[in-house]
């Protein structure tokens, strides 16, 4: 399945931990990647959780917003704890 045509964005949490958003073409929400923003140079930023629309799962969603924080310099980590889905996105984009 392709991905789906979405628009990524960068924002922060009300602490100023980076958030990934990710939108359909009608401008809805379908997607969040939060992190706890690392406090030392050269740390990831630790993923602490990734929501996707039940109806846009499995069609690349997450992927783009993983590539996006890497592409804005963010350097995304996975977490320890994962969910089954969860640990195979992560070996999957590089875990």
């Amino acid at each position: 399945m392709a991905t789906p045509k979405i628009g990524l964005a960068l924002t922060q949490n009300w602490v100023g931990d980076p958030v990934v958003i990710a939108v359909n073409e009608q401008m809805e929400q379908i997607g969040k990647m939060m992190m706890l923003e690392a406090t030392d140079w050269g740390r990831p930023n630790l993923i602490r959780g990734i929501i996707v629309h039940p109806e846009y799962r499995r069609q690349g969603v997450a992927t783009a917003m993983w590539n996006y924080a890497k592409e804005q310099g963010l350097q995304p980590a996975h977490d320890l704890e994962k969910t089954a889905d969860g640990k195979a996105w992560a070996k999957a984009v590089g875990d």
